[in-house]
């Protein structure tokens, strides 16, 4: 198997993932507020995590673990195109949604750490779905 027959493998794979990685990333949201005590901060910490590891993989179209040559057949033009699709929809739906919380705020007051966790969690998972889309309609 060439090269390039890897990398058309692994963006297929890539625009399979990203939509199942956002899911997970708002389930983890919508079960935050569920514990207490120790349990609290382990969530907590694996949504830092998660939300760093998403943020840096719409940022640089992932694929960490490959080689820079095939990570460069991977994330060709049209990939970086979509990409920057995704990193715009994340912007755009965490501006709505921070102005969204400031028009809601005055009326059921939301802690800083929830609509920061909202904040992230929409733009996030908009961007990721919005990355994967793309990547789906270009590879056919």
């Amino acid at each position: 198997m060439s090269h390039i027959d890897d990398a058309d493998r692994l963006a297929r794979k890539r625009s399979t993932m990203l939509p199942v990685i956002a899911i997970i990333f708002v389930q983890q949201f919508l079960v935050f507020n569920t514990a207490d005590g120790t349990v609290a901060i382990v969530l907590q910490v694996a949504w830092v995590v998660m939300s760093l590891l998403a943020t840096l993989t719409l940022l640089t179209g992932g694929m960490w673990l490959h080689t820079r040559a095939l990570r460069s057949l991977i994330n060709d033009e049209l990939s970086e195109s979509n990409r920057q699709k995704g990193v715009a929809a994340a912007f755009v739906s965490a501006m709505l949604v921070a102005v969204l919380i400031f028009a809601v705020a005055p009326f059921e007051p939301i802690p800083t750490q929830r609509a920061a966790h909202l904040v992230v969690t929409v733009s996030l998972a908009v961007g990721l779905l919005v990355f994967a889309l793309a990547e789906r309609k270009s590879l056919g």
